[in-house]
C-alpha cells in the first residue's frame, strides 16, 4: 500500500474561562492544507511514532523502518536498517530527537539506537524491559516505563554511562493499568527540568537532575476525567475485557510547556460495548493546568483519531492523522493552535 503525507494546520479556537468548563460543546476543527508530500521511492506502512525536529524536518517510524522527512521536499532518506546486528534496529516503535541526534527505540532488541541526521550509527543503549515512551535531553534518557519495570512511572538513564540513576514516582494500580493503552506519554523538558504526568491523574511532576529532586508541581480538578478500572482477577486475562475497560476510562496523553503555562491533552469519555472509537462517546480534551479548571477544549475522537501520533514542538501540539481517499491512504500533519 502506498502512503502519501499531507501537511496542514489544525485551526481551532480554545475558549478560555475562569470557571469549570466541563459542559463546553465539542469543537469540529477546520483544516488548512499546506502541501501534499508523497513518500518518494520508499513505501511506508502503518506509522507508529513521529517527532518534529525543527520547522523544516520531522522523523517517522513504522514497524520496520525509520524515515527522515522535509516538510516541503518530502522524504529525505531512510535512517538505519532493520535487523539484529550492531547499529540496526528491530521493531522501531518510538523515535525521538535531541541536539542533532535521532534516538530509535528498538522494541525487538530492547535498546535505544542512536544515529546522526545523516543516518550514521552513533551508539546503542540497552534497556532490559519494554517501555511505553521516552524523551531525551542533553544529560538523560527519560523512560516512561512499561513491562517489568512499571512499578515506577519514569526511569532516568544517565548519558553516556547508560546507568539508571533515578526512578521517579511509585506507580499505583490505576496508572499501571491505563499504561497498557498504546499511546504517547505526557512528558516535556524545559530549562534543564523534566516534567511528566501519570496516566491516571491530572498531575504534573517536576524533576531536577541537578539535585535529584522530584516534586508535585500542580494538579487540576476535573469532573470529566475519571479512572475506575472495574475489572479484577481472571478478567485481566481476557483481552476483550481489558480493552473494554481501557476504553471506558480516561488517560493523559500529551504534555505541553508554553512559557510559564502547562497544557495536558487527555482522552476521555466511554467507549461503550461493541463500539469503535470513532463511533463512541470518546473525545480528546485539553486542559490549561496553570489555571485549575475543566477542559478548555473538547474534540470528538474522529477529528484526531490517534493516541499514538501526537507530538509537541515550539509551543504547539502536532497530530499525524491517518485518512483514506479514493486512491490510497494518507497521513495529515495538523498543528493545534492554542
Amino acid at each position: 500500500m502506498k502512503i502519501r503525507i499531507v501537511f496542514g494546520v489544525f485551526i481551532s479556537v480554545l475558549l478560555l474561562s475562569c470557571s469549570d468548563n466541563t459542559d463546553s460543546a465539542m469543537q469540529v476543527p477546520n483544516f488548512e492544507e499546506i502541501c501534499v508530500i508523497t513518500d518518494n521511492d520508499k513505501v511506508i506502512s502503518e506509522l507508529k511514532s513521529f517527532e518534529i525536529i525543527d520547522e523544516n524536518m520531522f522523523i517517522i517510524s513504522d514497524m520496520q523502518s525509520v524515515f527522515l522527512y522535509d516538510i516541503k521536499a518530502g522524504q529525505i532518506k531512510k535512517i538505519g536498517h532493520s535487523g539484529r546486528a550492531q547499529g540496526e534496529y528491530f521493531l522501531p516503535l518510538k523515535v525521538r530527537y535531541n541536539n542533532g541526534y535521532l534516538y530509535v527505540w528498538s522494541a525487538g532488541s530492547l535498546s535505544f539506537v542512536v544515529y546522526d541526521l545523516d543516518g550514521n550509527y552513533i551508539k546503542n543503549y540497552p534497556y532490559s524491559s519494554a517501555i511505553n515512551d521516552f524523551l531525551v535531553d542533553n544529560q538523560n534518557i527519560y523512560v516512561y516505563t512499561g513491562g517489568k519495570y512499571d512499578d515506577y512511572i519514569v526511569d532516568v538513564i544517565e548519558l553516556p554511562s547508560n546507568k539508571v540513576t533515578d526512578r521517579l514516582v511509585s506507580a499505583n494500580d490505576e496508572h499501571i493499568f491505563m499504561n497498557k493503552f498504546l499511546s504517547v506519554a505526557p512528558m516535556a523538558s524545559k530549562d534543564g527540568k523534566f516534567y511528566f504526568s501519570p496516566k491516571d491523574k491530572l498531575k504534573i511532576y517536576e524533576y531536577n537532575s541537578e539535585n535529584d529532586s522530584c516534586d508535585e508541581l500542580l494538579s487540576v480538578d476535573s469532573k470529566t476525567f475519571s479512572v475506575k478500572i472495574g475489572i479484577n482477577g481472571e478478567q485481566y486475562n481476557n483481552p476483550k475485557r481489558v480493552q473494554q475497560a481501557l476504553g471506558d476510562n480516561s488517560l493523559t496523553l500529551g504534555l505541553l510547556c508554553v512559557r510559564n503555562s502547562f497544557y495536558l491533552m487527555t482522552l476521555e469519555g466511554k467507549l461503550g460495548e461493541n463500539k469503535k472509537y470513532a463511533d463512541s462517546e470518546k473525545y480528546f480534551a485539553i486542559y490549561d493546568c496553570s489555571k485549575p479548571k475543566g477542559p478548555i477544549a473538547k474534540y470528538p475522537y474522529s477529528t484526531i483519531g490517534t493516541g499514538k501520533l501526537i507530538d509537541t514542538f515550539n509551543g504547539s501540539f502536532y497530530i499525524l492523522s491517518s485518512r483514506a481517499n479514493d486512491e490510497d491512504e494518507c497521513y495529515v500533519l495538523n498543528k493545534i493552535i492554542l
